[in-house]
């Protein structure tokens, strides 16, 4: 009994870790939730880097062309490393 209990949770614990999503440290600026509203940016230049809901970041001419992308979740000061 439980060695079988230690493969199901060896098996679930991998997966369950996947389904967390990406963290958000305090150092970075969180973009608003309701995103609907057609937004118009600015073509200043002053990179950021952009935290996507899959865990990845890539880096934006600004912080208004980060939050226009909806998968974008939160956004730190100067380009991605």
């Amino acid at each position: 009994m439980m060695r079988s209990l230690g493969v199901v949770m060896v098996t679930i614990m991998p997966v369950l870790a996947g389904c967390m999503g990406p963290t958000v440290t305090e150092d970075m600026l969180t973009c608003p939730e309701d995103r609907s509203v057609f937004q118009i940016c600015t073509m200043d230049y002053n990179p950021v880097c952009g935290l996507r809901k899959d865990g990845t970041e890539k880096s934006y001419s600004n912080s208004c062309g980060a939050c226009s992308d909806t998968q974008v979740l939160a956004y730190q000061l100067g380009e991605c490393q």
